[in-house]
């Protein structure tokens, strides 16, 4: 399936800082909106802070931010057009890593929950990726299959891909949308070395870089899925 022709569809869209030093319950929604970290028109739908966990979810469950101690989670849950650059859940990002510089930073992941549509998903993965003639082993048989690869970018880090057969779905208000086909859970993971490696973290949150990973994502799969 040529990548031009692959017809990707995101629905999940979220970005994850790991580090260390995070304190749960500093975050919620009126610090993020004072220091217009979020845009001022998201409304808080719920806030759950604590010392170990924090959980703001804003635009009527569509975006969920939750801090950790050692990570912070920001989700984007329906992507209702497949556009990630539509999104404003990366400026969110960036905005609170360069407001909270004297926080210690060691990764970012860019996540995608997607699906690729196929008319027939029943055993895809097994009969494309395993041997028929390694289907048994003894009187064991080989039933639903899942695959997971890890590929090594250039320029550093490591794309996670994990595929599954299935129907995948969300509803937002009167949006609805649900596809039946290979499922891929795909983690683009980035290492933060020291301090000097946080521009170049940073940049990963523009626009251009968030789609170079989508089209490395469809690149992949088009290899993948025939």
């Amino acid at each position: 399936m040529p990548i031009n022709k692959i017809n990707l569809k995101i629905l999940n869209f979220a970005i994850v800082i790991v580090g260390t030093g995070f304190s749960p319950n500093n975050f919620n929604g009126d610090m993020l909106a004072e220091k217009e970290i979020v845009p001022l028109d998201w409304k808080v739908l719920n806030n759950v802070s604590s010392p170990i966990f924090s959980q703001i979810v804003y635009e009527k469950g569509k975006v969920n931010i939750r801090v950790e101690k050692n990570k912070i989670t920001i989700a984007d849950n329906f992507i209702t057009d497949n556009k990630i650059e539509n999104s404003k859940i990366a400026q969110v990002a960036k905005k609170l890593i360069q407001k909270h510089k004297h926080l210690s930073y060691t990764a970012l992941g860019i996540n995608f929950e997607t699906v690729v549509p196929i008319e027939k998903t029943e055993n895809y993965l097994k009969e494309n990726f395993i041997n028929p003639d390694k289907y048994g082993v003894g009187d064991n048989t080989v039933g639903q299959v899942s695959i997971t690869m890890m590929y090594q970018l250039k320029g550093g880090g490591m794309l996670n891909v994990v595929l599954d057969e299935g129907i995948l779905g969300y509803k937002f208000e009167e949006n609805a949308v649900e596809y039946k086909g290979i499922l891929c859970n795909a983690n683009f993971h980035r290492q933060c070395q020291n301090d000097s490696d946080l521009p170049l973290l940073i940049s990963r949150l523009n626009n251009s870089n968030l789609l170079e990973d989508k089209q490395k994502l469809a690149s992949v799969l088009s290899g993948l899925i025939k």
